[in-house]
């Protein structure tokens, strides 16, 4: 059987398509092991009880005022502060040295009252930002300092 004899132009981007396509086959299982992680992580947090004293459920107090826990401030104070590119799970727990139980119902309780959004990107993997409302809400508190001209 005969092939034809192609130009070294097509030759050379049959090699480069190939030569990318396996490059990228580690990030692609990369990136789905951690989707599959992220599902699990969410399936099981779906399962937690909420039983703990700083949810809006189990205080009145919060529900009714709007006001937040000291844990919900702590990582409002900590998102305020990264100035709107957002942290990732393990970077908000490393700085807070929070319990995961809690840690996991605080952000839960945030995203409810729609103060932080999360996002999820292949390069970055999940980050939390505020969102217009939680941005607010820090300026409010005194969480970001605002220059007036």
């Amino acid at each position: 059987m005969d092939f034809p004899e192609l130009p070294m132009p097509v030759l050379f981007l049959i090699f480069l398509w190939l030569f990318l396509l396996i490059g990228f086959v580690p990030l692609w299982k990369k990136a789905r092991a951690k989707m599959r992680q992220l599902r699990k992580e969410r399936g099981a947090a779906a399962g937690l009880p909420e039983d703990h004293w700083h949810t809006e459920q189990n205080d009145p107090a919060l529900s009714v005022s709007g006001g937040l826990s000291d844990y919900e401030a702590l990582v409002l104070r900590k998102l305020a502060q990264t100035g709107g590119k957002g942290l990732s799970r393990r970077q908000l727990r490393a700085e807070l040295f929070m319990e995961q139980s809690i840690f996991a119902a605080t952000l839960e309780s945030l995203n409810r009252r729609g103060m932080i959004s999360i996002g999820l990107t292949i390069w970055r993997g999940v980050r939390f930002q505020l969102t217009r409302r939680g941005f607010d809400y820090a300026v409010a508190q005194g969480f970001v300092p605002i220059l007036r001209s």
